[in-house]
């Protein structure tokens, strides 16, 4: 049997995969879909974007490019000097990002089929407790 956090890996590295093939179905990367979410529920600086989702300026920055060019999202320039960007998702983003979640939800409920509710609640509780330990270090 695996170590606590060997299997934590483990288990991480084979739902990862799977997410990636969910992703790519809708032309997105994993990172473009949570980014996408985030534009979605209401994020729509670039400053705000970043603190929502802990990413470096110009990791973002490549990202919302992405976005932009793949049709997902759509910009506009505000502000007296109009350098301020504001980010919208756009109908073909909205679709995309719904599919992937969709398709995760389908996903988690395939990898948990056979859990009783009480073990899968019980995993969350030891997650959430396991997450919150680390935060605290």
């Amino acid at each position: 049997m695996k170590e606590v956090f060997q299997a934590l890996t483990s288990a991480e590295k084979k739902y990862q995969k799977n997410l990636l093939k969910l992703t790519k179905s809708a032309n997105l990367t994993i990172s473009e879909w949570h980014l996408l979410g985030y534009v979605i529920d209401g994020a729509s600086t670039q400053e705000r974007l970043a603190t929502v989702s802990m990413l470096k300026i110009s990791t973002l920055s490549r990202q919302l490019k992405s976005l932009v060019n793949k049709n997902m999202i759509s910009k506009v320039a505000v502000g007296k000097d109009r350098r301020q960007l504001m980010y919208q998702a756009n109908e073909s983003g909205v679709e995309a990002y719904t599919l992937v979640n969709k398709l995760s939800n389908e996903l988690c409920d395939q990898i948990l089929n056979h859990w009783p509710s009480q073990e899968r609640q019980f995993l969350k509780i030891l997650l959430n407790r396991l997450d919150n330990s680390i935060a605290r270090i």
